[in-house]
């Protein structure tokens, strides 16, 4: 497991794609999205298809934005999510990111963000899981380092599908949220969530 599953992602990319230029950006739908808006759906059907705890694209990825874009964009479920007592809730969030190489190297790690709504209570916790497509194969012997102006300019995209309350500290009660996801500097949408305990 990775401290920093998001950075060690595009650091290790950079490791093993020496000599190139640029990264190959993953594409997402044709259908361009406003980032500031949230793709969300029924917990049920958000769910569907998707295995969380992992770093490649999903049914419920959002759409990626206009290829000038940069930064963070996330969904979630629309309608309450629900759980046991006893159990802790499940909050999946999907999501994907464009950012700057350096930025990546050099700025925070990939962050969960949960605000309760009309409060400045917020608690967060970094995503620290290995992805299930993270590169394992080390880079050859004697392979030179690029150096860091080789990648000025360039840009490193990749998706996530997490559990949110895995990785914040505390557990999140019932009522209203407000969850955002940071990484390398930059902050997604909003995406406002319901936990209620299950009747």
């Amino acid at each position: 497991m990775l401290k920093y599953t998001a950075i060690s992602l595009a650091a290790t990319l950079i490791l093993f794609c020496f000599g190139c230029t640029s990264f190959i950006q993953a594409q997402g739908s044709e259908n361009r999205q406003d980032p500031k808006t949230s793709h969300q759906a029924t917990a049920e059907a958000y769910l569907k298809g998707v295995s969380l705890g992992t770093f490649e694209q999903s049914p419920c990825t959002p759409a990626v934005p206009s290829s000038d874009w940069d930064g963070v964009i996330i969904s979630a479920p629309r309608h309450d999510i629900t759980y046991k007592a006893g159990e802790r809730p499940v909050v999946p969030v999907c999501g994907y990111y464009l950012v700057p190489v350096l930025d990546a190297m050099d700025g925070p790690p990939l962050t969960v963000h949960a605000g309760r709504i009309h409060s400045d209570a917020v608690i967060s916790g970094v995503v620290d899981e290995a992805g299930e497509n993270e590169p394992l194969v080390p880079p050859p012997p004697g392979a030179p380092r690029p150096s860091r102006e080789s990648f000025e300019g360039v840009s490193t995209g990749g998706y996530f599908t997490i559990d949110a309350q895995k990785y914040l500290p505390t557990k999140l009660s019932p009522g209203s949220y407000e969850v955002t996801v940071s990484f390398a500097g930059k902050r997604s949408n909003a995406v406002q969530i319901e936990i209620q305990p299950a009747q």
